[in-house]
C-alpha cells in the first residue's frame, strides 16, 4: 500500500523511478519491514516521494508518513562527517593532527601492540584508527584504549573509535557533542525533527525496527545509548535525510546556507579504505563508489541515501529492518543498486514543474 505525497515526476517519465520503486518493494519481500519511505531528490527540487506499508508481523502498527521517525543506526556517522567537516573547515581540527592534539593521555603508547599516540583524526573517520578497549569491551574510559593494529593501515568498524572521536571533537571546541550538531547542522538546514532519542514517547511517530514477541513494548525501538553519540542513535524523517544528502550532493551548500566547503566534501568522499565488495570503498565516515562518482550513507536498520554530485541526486530508502539477513542479500550490494539507480535518474531528463 503505497500512501503519502505523489511524485512531482512520475516514474512513466523516469523510467528509474518505477524501478526503484519495483526494487524497494522486492526487498520489502524479502526483508519483511513494516514500512519504507523512498525519497528523490534533484538539487533543491523533490522529484519523487513514497511512503509504502509492510507488514507489523511482530512489530508495533505506527503512522508511514513524512513525519515518522526511523531509526538511522549508523547513518549517524554520515550527520557526524558533517559536523567534523565544519570543524576542519573552520580551522577548528585538523584531520592529520595526532589525536593527542586534543586529549593529551593519548601522547602515551597505551598498553597495545601499537602506539595510540600515532592515531590521528583522519584513522579515526576513516576506520582504520585500530583503536579497541582492553578485551575488546564495548566501552570503557578513553584513557584506556589500545591500538590493536597500526593505525591507518586496516580498515575495522569501530565503535570505539567513534567514542574517541565525539571526544576529541568536545575537547578540541569545548562543547558538548550534541551542541554542535545542533549549531553547526541542524539550525543551518532546519532539520527540526532529527534528534537523538532515549526512551519511547507516545507523542513521537516512532518508526520500530526489532520484530518479537517482547515483553517490553520499548524493545521494538533503538535507542541513544549515552556515549558513542557520533556513531549511532539518531531518529529522522525521509525529507531530513534526504536535504541533509543534498548538501554533500551540492558540495558544501544547500538553500543558500554553506556548511562546509567543496574540497572538504571531496576529502570525506577520498578513498581511505578498500573494502571487500569490489567497486566500494570507505571515505571518511562514508561508503563511497569511485567509479560511480556516488557517496552512500547506510545504516544496519536499512536506511541508504545515495548520492551523485556530478547531477546533484540523491536517491533515500529508509526500510526499518533490524535482524539477520536473508540468504543472499548483501548490504554492498544493495548500495550499489541504489548508486546505479541514483546515477540513471540523474542523467534522465526532469521537466520544469
Amino acid at each position: 500500500m503505497v500512501i503519502g505525497p505523489r511524485s512531482s515526476s512520475t516514474p512513466t517519465a523516469i523510467p528509474a523511478l518505477a524501478t526503484l520503486d519495483s526494487y524497494v518493494h522486492e526487498t520489502m519481500a524479502r526483508l519483511h519491514p513494516s514500512s519504507a519511505a523512498i525519497l528523490v531528490s534533484r538539487g533543491e527540487r523533490v522529484i519523487h516521494e513514497r511512503y509504502v506499508t509492510g507488514s507489523f508481523a511482530g512489530m508495533p502498527p505506527s503512522p508511514i508518513n513524512a513525519e515518522s521517525l526511523f531509526p538511522l543506526a549508523s547513518v549517524t556517522k554520515a550527520f557526524t562527517a558533517g559536523v567534523l567537516m565544519a570543524l576542519v573547515d573552520r580551522g577548528r581540527v585538523d584531520l592529520d593532527a595526532p589525536i593527542a592534539t586534543y586529549l593529551p593521555e593519548m601522547a602515551r603508547p597505551g598498553t597495545g601492540p601499537h602506539s595510540r599516540a600515532q592515531v590521528t583524526l583522519r584513522h579515526l573517520a576513516s576506520h582504520t584508527s585500530g583503536l579497541q578497549y582492553p578485551r575488546n569491551e564495548p566501552d570503557g574510559p578513553i584513557g584506556s584504549v589500545e591500538a590493536i593494529t597500526a593505525p591507518g593501515h586496516d580498515f575495522c568498524y569501530s565503535e570505539t573509535g567513534m567514542n574517541v572521536l565525539q571526544a576529541v571533537l568536545e575537547a578540541a571546541t569545548g562543547q558538548p557533542w550534541q551542541d554542535l550538531l545542533q549549531t553547526l547542522l541542524l539550525d543551518p538546514l532546519d532539520l527540526t525533527s532529527t534528534r537523538y532519542i532515549r526512551k519511547l514517547d507516545p507523542a513521537l511517530a516512532l518508526v520500530p525496527a526489532r520484530a518479537g514477541d517482547f515483553a517490553d513494548p520499548a524493545d521494538h525501538y533503538f535507542f541513544t545509548r549515552a556515549r558513542g553519540l557520533t556513531g549511532s542513535g539518531l531518529y529522522a524523517p525521509a525529507r531530513e535525510v534526504n536535504r541533509y544528502s543534498q548538501a554533500w550532493a551540492q558540495h558544501g551548500t544547500v538553500g543558500g546556507k554553506r556548511l562546509f566547503s567543496a574540497e572538504q566534501v571531496a576529502a570525506a568522499a577520498r578513498p581511505h579504505a578498500m573494502l571487500d565488495a569490489s567497486s566500494a570503498a570507505y571515505g571518511l565516515l562514508w561508503w563511497v563508489f569511485p567509479a560511480a562518482g556516488a557517496l552512500v550513507m547506510s545504516g544496519a536498520t536499512h536506511t541508504v541515501s545515495a548520492i551523485v554530485p556530478a547531477t546533484a541526486t540523491v536517491v533515500t530508502v529508509m526500510r526499518n529492518f533490524y535482524g539477520d539477513l536473508p540468504a543472499g542479500f548483501r548490504f554492498a550490494a544493495d548500495k550499489q543498486r541504489l548508486v546505479d539507480l541514483a546515477v540513471s535518474i540523474g542523467r534522465a531528463h526532469v521537466s520544469p514543474p
